[in-house]
């Protein structure tokens, strides 16, 4: 299984990404959410899809290191190494 992260947040899959997809063995995904919800609804573990992260059932144990904000550190840590 390969996941798809879709540019466009949860809205509509792109015509083309979606002709590549069908016959595949890609998931589609997406990292956030395009809605934000207001302050009385906020909850910081619902800003994010990575719960949802497609994960071989053998590696499900893994989802809980996934996360916005390892995300975030991550992609700046490895900027950081381009940079050196």
């Amino acid at each position: 299984m390969v996941p798809f992260c879709k540019s466009r947040r949860d809205s509509s899959e792109h015509s083309s990404s979606s002709a590549i997809r069908k016959g595949s063995s890609i998931t589609m995904w997406f990292r956030l959410f395009s809605r934000r919800p207001t302050k009385a609804q906020l909850d910081f573990n619902k800003l994010d899809n990575w719960a949802n992260f497609p994960l071989p059932s053998n590696q499900k144990h893994l989802l809980k290191h996934l996360n916005e904000q390892e995300f975030v550190k991550f992609g700046a840590q490895q900027i950081m190494q381009l940079k050196q």
